[in-house]
């Protein structure tokens, strides 16, 4: 009867240890592979042209809404950025004839870059003004390429968009 126990005992510190090192492997397997996917994230952002496709919009203060597939977009170039993002939340100054979303085709005013390799993301802090309106852009891209756009104006309440980062040459997802 001791055998056993004292053989159960030995088989389940043996199974502990094999099993401990198999999961350190694995975790440091992962690591090494979102390390990887950072640095090709890093590798498209510094290319200077990439485009972030919408998946859904979170309005200051309400729901937040799916709107993956409608062809919603934010496109950075060197020439500039274009943005056809749908809004969704209190608008406390429209012009006429507006459609409503905050779509504009033009140069950025002010465009900072910043790398948190710690944390394996990259902020981009973008301000522009489109018919009187001044837009600034908070991006936070996360290593995996999904990332967050808040989006502050003059004119409206903030709003989240959950978007998925692209390269604009090869048009495919990281």
């Amino acid at each position: 009867m001791n055998k056993k126990v004292i053989l159960s005992l030995l088989s389940v510190l043996v199974f502990g240890v094999l099993s401990s090192q198999s999961r350190l492997e694995r975790r440091n397997i992962k690591e090494e592979e979102q390390q990887m996917e950072y640095l090709h994230t890093k590798q498209v952002v510094e290319s200077g042209s990439f485009e972030f496709k919408v998946s859904s919009v979170n309005p200051f203060g309400g729901q937040s809404k799916h709107v993956k597939g409608d062809g919603y977009f934010l496109n950075i170039s060197p020439d500039g950025m274009s943005c056809s993002l749908p809004y969704f939340g209190i608008v406390r100054m429209g012009g006429y004839g507006e459609n409503g979303g905050i779509s504009f085709e033009g140069n950025t005013e002010d465009y900072h870059l910043d790398y948190n390799d710690s944390l394996q993301r990259i902020i981009i802090e973008i301000s522009s003004k489109n018919r009187g309106e001044k837009l600034d852009f908070v991006i936070v891209v996360f290593g995996n390429g999904r990332s967050s756009i808040n989006v502050s104006s003059t004119r409206r309440n903030s709003i989240t968009y959950w978007v998925k980062l692209t390269e604009i040459n090869k048009n495919v997802s990281i």
